[in-house]
This record gives structure tokens, C-alpha cells and sequence, in this order.
């Protein structure tokens, strides 16, 4: 099992400064600021975002950082890690590392439960559908001072916690009817 690795001071200035793409900047500086330990990443993606969100979280914290990712990795388009070497690389940066295959209804239906006190709940691209479907497991895995981010092409924007739970709320009502 490797050991946990800090990144250089500098190495986390270039990474929030100047680093590109420059909208992800803000959420590494407020991984930093709210001491982020879990984070549960949805939409993968090549992992270069979630090997600098790991680096930045590990550099700022005294405990293990743990990281989960929900992606259809290899089956869903072209250009991204497959399952084994997204493993690969994330586990190589020192953190506790779990990953799921599938879209994120499925991921949240199954694992909610394991995934409570996240700290980063990062929302990229991912079906549509399936995210709408998925608004009532989130509440069970956030606390008070989670922090929520939505992907939209290259902006990252914050969501309400309250707003999760409005939604959350409209899916009990209607499977309730």
C-alpha cells in the first residue's frame, strides 16, 4: 500500500494560480480552505482533475484522503481511463481510492449508504437522466458543511445544499404518489 504523499508547497501554488484549465482553480483552492478528506467525484474523465484534487486534499490534511469515483470508464466514450488504469493512477498518489463503474443513479442507489460525510460531492459530465433520478440519495451523504460543484463545458458552479434537498424532497413526493 503506498504511502501517503504530500505535494510541494510550490507544486500546490502552480496548481492554484496558474494551472489550466483556470476554472478549476477556485474548487482546489477550497479544497485547501474547507479541509477536504472524501470526496465522491462523478464523471472521471481522463483523472488529471482527480489526481490534482487528491494532491491538493492529502497536502492540506492529516488523515487519508479518500477518494471515490463513479464513471462507465471504458464503455462510455472515447479517450477515457479505463477501470484498471484509472486505479492505477489515483491509488499511485497515496489515497484511499475506490472506484465505480456505472452511471451515478446506479453508483448513489447502491453506495449512498458508504458514502456518507463527504466533504467534495464533484458532479462532471454525466447523463442527464440518471442525475435527475438521483437527487434523493445525495442529502444522506452530505453534512452541513459539504461542498457541492457542478461541471458545465469549462465552468465549474457551486449548488446549494438546500437545493439538493428541494429536489431530493420532489423525487420522495412523486415515488411516494
Amino acid at each position: 500500500m503506498p504511502e501517503q504523499t504530500k505535494i510541494s508547497w510550490l507544486r500546490y501554488v502552480w496548481l492554484t494560480y496558474w494551472s489550466k484549465p483556470v476554472h478549476q482553480r477556485w474548487l482546489l483552492r477550497a479544497i485547501r480552505s474547507q479541509g477536504v478528506q472524501n470526496i465522491v467525484h462523478v464523471g472521471v474523465g481522463d483523472g488529471q482533475f482527480a489526481s490534482r484534487m487528491i494532491d491538493v486534499a492529502q497536502r492540506y490534511s492529516n488523515q487519508r484522503v479518500c477518494y471515490t469515483g463513479i464513471d462507465h470508464f471504458e464503455g462510455s466514450r472515447k479517450g477515457v481511463l479505463s477501470l484498471r488504469n484509472a486505479h492505477v493512477l489515483l491509488k499511485s498518489h497515496g489515497a484511499k481510492v475506490k472506484l465505480i463503474p456505472g452511471d451515478v443513479y446506479s453508483a448513489f442507489a447502491r453506495f449512498a449508504n458508504e458514502l456518507t460525510n463527504t466533504d467534495l460531492l464533484l458532479i462532471g459530465e454525466t447523463d442527464e437522466e440518471a442525475l435527475q433520478r438521483s437527487w434523493l440519495y445525495m442529502p444522506r451523504m452530505l453534512h452541513d458543511k459539504s461542498l457541492v460543484c457542478r461541471q458545465n463545458g469549462l465552468t465549474l458552479e457551486k449548488v446549494d445544499p438546500a437545493w439538493i434537498n428541494e429536489r431530493a424532497n420532489q423525487r420522495q413526493v412523486r415515488r411516494a404518489a
